[in-house]
Order: structure tokens, then sequence, then C-alpha cells
């Protein structure tokens, strides 16, 4: 496949159209595998004025395979809130005064408000077999990059930076093609699913928080060939309970 045009800054990098990194050995059992695919749709045509057009659209698709050893963690909450019972309190309040009461039970009853997006919280373990960059630099690159903001083709220093991550008004990777055919400069968008071993498949999902820990092992370069990195993902969108068993029987 030919190599595009970077337009983009090196936050995004479009070496290859599609590329996978980490250590995949099939002497693993699958469900110690954690495998994060990032797919992005990016603008590699400009016009005149430097602006993104939409005969340039292409995506990117990025997946990244890494160990599990130790436990993870999955957690979500609910938030429940007091009934509006405003006025029946207050008539509490003067009944109160003398000697008794009228709120019952009822009205320490509250109801459902919201909840908050699943969270899963991984270590993932990348170690050099046969190539350092490929199994453990850049895989490590290209999971911080994910909660990073890109800079526009042909923007200077001034210009605004895009978001990362899916956009929450549209459907998919059709982002950006909307927003040019209003005439509008954001050119980026995407999308990332997770997949724990055996266990879980969430097809969207964004990342709050890496960081990267390296182990003092080395390569002939000098390149780290040991590194754990812990990585925060939640869902997109709430979760409802048919979701969760949709999660659960795609990889079973």
């Amino acid at each position: 496949m030919e190599t595009l045009t970077n337009n983009f800054d090196s936050g995004i990098g479009v070496d290859a159209p599609s590329v996978s990194y980490g250590v995949d050995d099939e002497s693993v059992p699958a469900s110690y595998k954690v495998v994060i695919e990032n797919r992005s749709r990016r603008w590699v045509n400009t016009n005149s004025m430097g602006l993104p057009t939409s005969s340039g659209a292409e995506e990117r698709v990025v997946t990244i395979t890494g160990y599990m050893q130790e436990a993870f963690e999955m957690a979500t909450r609910s938030l429940w809130i007091d009934l509006p019972t405003t006025a029946l309190r207050k008539w509490s309040d003067v009944t109160s005064v003398a000697g008794f009461s009228f709120m019952g039970k009822f009205s320490s009853r509250r109801m459902w408000a919201n909840t908050n997006p699943l969270k899963f919280n991984l270590n993932l373990v990348f170690h050099a077999e046969t190539n350092t960059t490929k199994e453990v630099t850049q895989p490590v690159k290209e999971l911080l990059k994910l909660t990073l903001p890109i800079k526009p083709p042909g923007g200077g220093g001034y210009a605004a930076i895009l978001a990362p991550g899916p956009n929450p008004f549209v459907e998919g990777l059709n982002y950006a093609e909307t927003n040019l055919n209003l005439g509008e400069v954001d050119a980026f968008t995407e999308i990332t699913s997770l997949s724990i071993g055996n266990l879980w498949y969430f097809g969207n999902v964004i990342v709050t928080d890496v960081s990267v820990k390296y182990l003092p092992k080395y390569d002939a370069n000098g390149s780290s060939t040991h590194a754990i990195v812990n990585i925060v993902f939640e869902t997109f969108e709430i979760p409802t309970r048919s979701d969760i068993d949709v999660a659960l029987t795609a990889k079973g």
C-alpha cells in the first residue's frame, strides 16, 4: 500500500496506513493478551488555503498487543439522589415543632440520576524478543499518544489543537468528513477498541491515563527492552446491561 503524505505533525504519524506493535507470541495463551486497536481518520490533501479536503480522507489502523501479568480492575458507580419532596419536608419542619412528624420511610427513598462509564485499570508488559523498536518503543509511544491532542495540518504556533478520541456528536469515523462539508477545519477523529483476553471486548473506549515504567534493561543501542504501562480506559458511553452481555459474550 502506498505511503501517505504526512501533513499532520508527528503526534499522529502516518508512516504506514496499518501497523502492528508489541509482541504477539503464539506460545502465550490468548487469555493473557490485551489488544488495543486505534482506527483514525485524517486528511492528507490540502487546498490552496492549506485546509484539508475530503478527497484526502484515509484511515490508519494501529494495533498494539501487550501482556497482562497481574490482576486488572473494572469499576463503575451509580449516582442516586433524594426524591424531590421539598414541600413535604417543609411540612415536616412545622409538625416536628409539635413533637410529631408526617415524614415516613417513603421520604428517605432515592432516585437514580446517572451511572459512571465503566472504567478499566490495566498494567501491560512489553518486552523485546527480536525487535526493541516494534516490541517496546513504538507501542509505548502509541499508547502515550492516545491521551494527547493533535496539531492540525498547516497549523502554526497559535492554531487550535484537535481533540483526541471520538467525536460525541456523530457515529463512527464520519466526524471529519461531516465538518469539512460544513467548511470547518477539524480534520481528525479516532475510535479505540479494547480486547481483554478471552473475557471482554469493547468497541469504543477512551484513554484517560497512561503512565510508563521502564526497567533498567537495554539493548546494544541503549534502548529499553522492558516496559510496564499502566493504562486507564473508560467506555465512551454509559453501558447498559445488554451492552455488558454483548461485551462479555463477544469473546466467549
